[in-house]
């Protein structure tokens, strides 16, 4: 006689059947959580500040639709990218910071699931050759709000992210067809395009002699910039499913991260970002 006896249970949502026979058990693994996997396509720019927002709608010419659960407004269009052409969303986040970013980059991931999410906007220069309304590229992220604070000092801990392969290749790309640093026009005059590593954190910094400043510069003395959003870009990308996304970051200098920062010029340096942006997009490919 054949006795056997099945159980089931469940743990963390996937189903184990566990089943006695003839005095023995025998186990049967979990099955995997159902994830499905979307298929990649398009890019997906987060911005923070109205100008920011107004700049890219500007420049590619996107419509607006609000989310008619929340109220957030997306604005869509079409690119032509390096393996032609690729929807582009573009959605303002609630607040700057780090953290707010990441709502806003699980609804673009959600509803449309792009290949590629980019930062662009805004950010201070910590480079002393960096001019008002030029733009910087990044290659690399370093999150600088990592620390501990002890009795004899500060100690940071920062972290540091490569930009993805494929960015960096869409990157030189357009470095080898414009030059080693491209000059481009808007209605401001000329801007120059730098490509290096920048700084992220929740620290907003507005003195020339900040401790975060001169760590970043001890970190990688080529540090260009800095900007409050692009370690949670990073982050997110770093811990989402696979096919994991690519990112790309893009700041208009508007400030030097000074006491003498202001608001005046980010419409200037929105705009440049902008412009950037899209003239990197044909360097850039949009996915499956």
């Amino acid at each position: 006689m054949n006795n056997t006896s099945n159980t089931k249970f469940t743990f963390n949502g996937g189903n184990t059947n566990i089943r006695e026979v003839n005095s023995g058990i025998v186990i049967n693994q979990p099955s995997p959580l159902p994830h499905p996997v979307k298929r990649a396509r398009g890019i997906g720019v987060v911005t923070i500040k109205a100008v920011e927002s107004t700049a890219v709608a500007d420049v590619f010419g996107l419509t607006a639709k609000p989310d008619d659960a929340t109220g957030q407004r997306f604005y869509m269009g079409e690119v032509d990218a390096a393996d032609g052409p690729a929807p582009l969303v573009a959605a303002r986040t609630l607040q700057q910071g780090n953290r707010s970013i990441m709502p806003t980059l699980e609804k673009l991931r959600d509803a449309w699931n792009p290949a590629i999410f980019v930062i662009v906007g805004v950010g201070g220069a910590i480079y002393e050759k960096l001019r008002i309304g030029d733009v910087v590229v990044a290659d690399r992220v370093f999150y600088y709000d990592l620390r501990r604070e002890a009795a004899d000092g500060m100690h940071y801990r920062g972290e540091g992210w490569p930009a993805p392969a494929a960015i960096t290749h869409a990157m030189n790309s357009f470095f080898d067809d414009y030059g080693e640093m491209p000059h481009f026009k808007s209605a401001g005059g000329q801007f120059r395009v730098f490509s290096g590593p920048i700084g992220s954190g929740d620290a907003v910094i507005t003195d020339a002699d900040s401790r975060i400043r001169t760590y970043l510069q001890t970190v990688n003395e080529k540090v260009l910039a800095v900007d409050t959003e692009s370690g949670g870009l990073v982050q997110f990308c770093h811990e989402a499913p696979p096919p994991q996304p690519d990112w790309l970051v893009v700041r208009g200098i508007s400030d030097h991260a000074d006491q003498k920062k202001n608001e005046k010029r980010q419409p200037l340096a929105a705009r440049n970002a902008a412009t950037t942006l899209q003239q990197l997009i044909p360097h850039l490919r949009a996915g499956a």
